[in-house]
């Protein structure tokens, strides 16, 4: 820390730091730092995350687990912006700040972080699983041999449902081989405004990511810098100006579904990023009605020690909003 200081990438309410100064309540600190110098302070977040992992399946090698809707894959993921951190106690000193109890540091780029309260950041389904496999014993952090537990999948904040996560090396990169080799089959369930016609079909588009708005678009044609994807869908049912939809997802893109179907003028019932939000928030839906509730492993190719999951299939009986489509909407 003195070297940072002495360097000038400390700064206290936009000016230089001082290894003198005092804090007070409302100090903003902004730490120009490289991401290296908070890893062995990140480690063991995972000991605050809050809640439990709803387990699907488990064994040796991997773990199925139902993410919830509001519950980050992993620590950054949905992220807007990075935030500052008022030092609340007013005694604290600048030597300090940097690892003070509560906090966390945020990226805005390799180069400059600034602090910001986060309890809320380590509460994530990567760091809920590492905490159940530490108290089961099946997690050591402490052993620099040892494979820490890895998703293999993810799913937006919003969107629930399966994500697969591996216990050892070779399952991960197995799992890995075969995602990429569409051997295994992610399904999922979606209401979207209207009723597509035809009532079962397979899409192909183009897709252009802007990370500056956090969203993508989708082209009938090919662009540059477009990522082809495959989106096939059945309707299951229809009531009113909804529809009940299946969707196999042929390619795994960001926002790849919620974005195809409000491309074919079908968005999806509580999508504020790309459907109608104002109305939907009216009917109660304020995020997403979106699950991927179904996985089976359709491995073409040897799986080594994966073999045995070979025709497998995983369905979540409990997905959020059939219980709405059905009764109330």
């Amino acid at each position: 820390m003195y070297k940072y200081l002495r360097k000038k990438r400390i700064k206290v309410n936009s000016g230089r730091g001082d290894i003198s100064y005092r804090l007070k309540e409302g100090d903003v600190i902004q730490l120009y730092i490289n991401d290296e110098f908070f890893i062995a302070g990140i480690k063991n977040d995972f000991l605050s995350a809050r809640g439990s992992v709803d387990i699907i399946y488990e064994d040796e090698n991997i773990v199925l687990i139902n993410k919830k809707q509001g519950l980050l894959s992993h620590d950054g993921d949905g992220r807007k912006d990075y935030a500052s951190h008022s030092d609340k106690g007013g005694k604290t000193s600048l030597r300090g700040a940097a690892n003070a109890e509560g906090t966390d540091v945020i990226g805005a780029d390799k180069s400059s972080h600034s602090v910001a309260a986060a309890s809320f950041s380590a509460d994530t389904l990567i760091n809920r699983l590492k905490r159940y496999l530490y108290e089961k014993g099946e997690y050591n952090p402490y052993d620099e041999h040892q494979f820490a537990p890895a998703l293999a999948n993810r799913l937006d904040r919003n969107t629930c449902g399966i994500v697969i996560a591996a216990k050892n090396a070779e399952a991960l990169r197995i799992l890995n081989e075969k995602i990429k080799l569409r051997e295994i089959d992610k399904f999922y369930l979606c209401i979207v405004h209207g009723t597509p016609v035809p009532a079962s079909a397979l899409l192909t588009a183009y897709l252009i990511k802007n990370s500056s708005e956090n969203r993508v678009y989708i082209s009938d044609s090919p662009v540059n810098d477009g990522l082809t994807i495959k989106t096939k869908y059945s309707v299951i049912s229809s009531k009113g100006n909804y529809s009940l939809l299946e969707i196999e997802l042929l390619t795994g893109r960001t926002h790849q579904i919620r974005a195809h179907m409000a491309h074919i003028g079908h968005p999806l019932l509580g999508d504020g990023k790309y459907g109608k939000n104002a109305a939907d928030k009216k009917l109660g839906f304020k995020s997403q009605a979106l699950c991927s509730y179904k996985l089976r492993f359709s491995f073409k190719t040897d799986a080594g020690c994966l073999n045995y999951l070979n025709g497998k299939e995983f369905v979540l009986n409990d997905v959020w909003f059939l219980n709405d489509f059905y009764n109330k909407i």
